[in-house]
């Protein structure tokens, strides 16, 4: 498993760093790992959490829960925001990128994403309110809500 910060295990509980990189080995089978999803100044009170496990070569299984999000479309944007969209970064940079479309769970304010992305690994994930679900870019200008780490 490749880091760009270390992980600590503690009494069976993995701790990470907000930017702890995710990725496969072929020796080591990745478990399951959590990440913390932190709020920006758009959204103080929302909260979150990704989940990212080893699907197969080159591949993680993503599932993100997000909670305290308002409605897209009262984000104020010169673009009407009808969605939001959880991207899931390989590295520093946003140009080899996922992204998974979140659902609205039962309850006011919660949303949800299943997914399986290809890529060699996940180091970030951020949630932004978008336009359209099938994006290859963020809406500009951009919305952040939530996020693993400083971007």
């Amino acid at each position: 498993m490749r880091k760009m910060i270390a992980a600590v295990s503690i009494a069976g509980i993995s701790l990470f760093t907000p930017l702890t990189a995710f990725a496969q080995s072929t020796t080591t089978p990745l478990t399951p790992s959590t990440m913390d999803l932190h709020p920006t100044k758009v959204t103080p009170k929302a909260t979150g959490a990704v989940t990212v496990k080893a699907a197969g070569a080159g591949q993680f299984a993503i599932h993100v829960d997000a909670h305290g999000l308002p409605k897209p479309a009262t984000l104020k944007s010169k673009n009407v925001r009808r969605t939001y969209l959880a991207w899931i970064i390989n590295g520093k940079d946003m140009k080899n990128m996922s992204v998974l479309t979140l659902k609205a769970g039962r309850n006011a304010g919660d949303y949800t994403a299943d997914g399986t992305v290809t890529l060699p690994l996940v180091s970030e994930v951020m949630i932004t309110a978008d336009v359209k679900p099938a994006q290859t870019m963020p809406t500009m200008p951009q919305i952040t809500l939530l996020q693993t780490g400083k971007m």
